[in-house]
């Protein structure tokens, strides 16, 4: 009977075990799923470039990655991913990130049970759930060249699973992941200490003095140094021991405590230094309360292995990395999460061993936490949402135009962030093209081709957003603007628009002159020709400029469209392509062609609409007289270009 009711258990917990897995799989996938097939993006080019042109010896043998880190593991995986699938690599890696992020998070509820001894099954599926939606995790789920972070982190987890049976197959089998881990990032020396902390501290009745988890726990010990030894020979004593200032220290702490403690600093003002001293009393409070409450229900190992794991985990960062790249790094609390986890599932736990109103309190506290996560991974995802909708439309629009040709990019995103800031300390967005990476290595990195890039940023026409955002490149005045738009053989801008979109709007380039429909002034500047395309509640209208003599007055040239009843109903005045071409900026010669959008209403009444074109005086508004063999002069001197029926 026994032996039956033991099997039945065995059976429901591995149902049970299955079934946690699944869910945690169907969260993850509903929130992650989408953003799978975004392209390569913020540092992802570059480590590709890295992985291409690394030798498969030189990985493991030297400091690669791409700015000298030995993360020769990682950058196995990406150059394995890229000749086995191509460029179906970035779908393949951003996969294997995911299924880590899931499979970690099961991890972390498992060993939930075996540190506390005796926590619940519920309990363990909240500290999954918790890691999951770990608001600070997406830059390591989501990035590729973020895939480090995932990989570290299921070493140590599993290393620690099964060191914590304190069984000799399991603490020999944790030696092989233990021995992994450096060699998947520099913080991945900390496993084995990490490894040990939970080997030693694990259930109810810690077996720190077991003979053999102590041996075993010295050799988890020693084995970070051996990796650790062989960075260093590698490195070079010089870049291996740089320090940073103690103020960065301070500040890192800071920002890494925000990880620990989270959701609760979000209720501090964002601010430095302001908030500095307000963040560093309300961890000291939690952490000593909970320190209390689970030395007074017996758990206080939880939280020493949840506050230990977490301090272990972000050390490396903490000492080694300056401030300005740690706040914009919230990727490497990700090892952390785990140990940052099982204390608040502790906590709920033991406010769910209370009377009813402990009971009460848990679930309050479940979904006060699960709010305060899915609000920021909901406002994070959008961001992401929003800039993988315009690098997938840049793409899509680049391979339109041939390899090789001159690209210019105006008010292009580097990075976009949330309008007001959550927390204290760091950056809260999302990267999408760093301007150390660029959109050149962006095209070539996701379609194989090469083109002359530049990017410009061009205050003139940059507009409000639902988000903050930074752009890339810097401002040439508006003579460097104009000489660099005129030789571009495409310039596209990026348009913020109210609505909440991105979109990427081709607003002219470099285009030979057919012929000569009209000449305005002296027979300086020249229509050659134009055409109208529709689109979606809008039409295009494309024309093509050449400059035949100096222009000497500041001209502006507007495009109108005239309703049935003769009325304007929509009007595009600016500089050429895309208002960053004046002409008396234009070298004599040159012809480009200049794209303008004029949208229809969904409520323009049907009939015959005109579209005419003209030039006038900026600081007069005078209309600029026109000379033509196609068309007749109109007394307001408006160029009738084309005649459309719409709807």
């Amino acid at each position: 009977m026994n032996t039956v009711r033991q099997e039945s258990h065995r059976v429901r917990s591995l149902g049970l075990r299955l079934a946690t897995l699944l869910l945690l799989g169907g969260l993850g996938w509903g929130l992650f799923g989408p953003f799978l097939s975004l392209p390569y993006l913020f540092d992802d080019p570059v480590v590709l470039q890295a992985a291409r042109d690394a030798r498969w010896a030189e990985i493991w043998t030297s400091l690669r990655w791409p700015v000298g880190y030995y993360r020769s593991l990682g950058l196995t995986l990406w150059k394995a991913a890229d000749l086995l699938w191509g460029k179906g690599a970035v779908l393949a890696l951003r996969g294997l990130g995911l299924a880590l992020h899931i499979f970690n998070a099961a991890l972390v509820g498992l060993l939930y049970r075996r540190i506390s001894g005796s926590g619940s099954q519920w309990t363990a599926l909240l500290a999954a759930f918790w890691f999951l939606l770990f608001p600070f995790s997406l830059q390591a789920v989501i990035y590729p060249s973020a895939l480090i972070h995932p990989l570290v982190a299921f070493f140590a987890l599993l290393g620690a699973l099964l060191a914590s049976t304190h069984t000799l197959r399991g603490m020999v089998g944790a030696l092989f992941p233990v021995a992994l881990a450096p060699f998947a990032a520099e913080h991945g020396v900390m496993a084995g200490w990490l490894v040990c902390l939970a080997a030693m501290l694990s259930g109810k009745r810690p077996v720190a003095t077991d003979p053999r988890v102590r041996i075993f726990a010295w050799i988890y010990g020693m084995l970070p140094m051996a990796s650790l030894a062989l960075w260093v020979s590698l490195a070079g004593p010089g870049k291996a021991m740089r320090g940073l200032p103690v103020a960065d220290w301070g500040r890192n702490a800071l920002y890494f405590l925000q990880g620990l403690i989270t959701p609760l600093p979000q209720a501090i003002p964002a601010g430095w230094p302001a908030g500095s001293a307000a963040l560093a009393l309300l961890g000291l409070i939690v952490l000593g309360a909970l320190a209390f409450v689970f030395y007074q229900s017996g758990y206080i190992s939880v939280w020493v292995v949840g506050v230990g794991w977490y301090g272990l985990a972000v050390l490396p960062a903490l000492l080694t990395r300056p401030f300005v790249y740690v706040m914009d790094g919230p990727r490497l609390m990700y090892l952390g999460a785990a140990g940052a986890a099982w204390i608040w599932a502790e906590g709920i736990q033991w406010l769910a061993r209370r009377p009813s109103w402990g009971r009460i309190l848990a679930a309050v506290g479940i979904s006060a936490v699960a709010l305060a996560h899915g609000a920021f991974l909901k406002n994070m995802l959008e961001q992401l949402k929003a800039g993988g909708a315009l690098v997938r439309e840049t793409l899509r629009q680049v391979r339109e135009v041939p390899p090789g040709s001159t690209l210019v990019f105006i008010n292009y995103p580097s990075w976009l962030a949330s309008s007001s800031e959550r927390y204290p300390f760091g950056h809260e967005g999302i990267p999408l093209i760093p301007d150390y990476v660029g959109i050149g290595a962006f095209l070539h990195a996701n379609l194989g081709e090469s083109w002359e890039v530049l990017a410009l940023s061009f205050p003139d026409v940059l507009q409000p957003w639902r988000f903050r955002y930074g752009t890339l490149g810097s401002w040439p005045g508006w003579e460097g603007m104009a000489e660099i738009v005129q030789r571009a053989d495409a310039v596209f801008r990026v348009d913020y628009r109210t609505e909440g979109s991105l979109r990427l709007v081709r607003v002219g380039g470099r285009r030979p002159c057919p012929f000569e429909w009209a000449s305005f002034g002296p027979g300086s500047l020249v229509l050659c020709e134009a055409s109208v395309e529709r689109g979606k509640g809008e039409l295009i209208v494309l024309t093509t400029w050449a400059l035949r003599a100096p222009v000497h007055e500041d001209w502006t040239v507007f495009l109108h469209l005239y309703g049935p009843d003769g009325r304007l109903v929509a009007q595009e005045d600016g500089y050429l392509i895309g208002k960053t071409l004046p002409p008396r900026w234009m070298r004599v010669g040159a012809s480009v062609q200049d794209i303008r959008r004029l949208p229809i209403s969904p409520t323009a009444s049907p009939g015959a609409y005109r579209i005419g074109l003209g030039v006038y005086r900026s600081d007069t508004g005078e209309r600029v007289n026109f000379h033509s063999g196609m068309f007749v002069p109109q007394e307001d001197r408006v160029v009738p270009l084309a005649a459309i029926d719409l709807p």
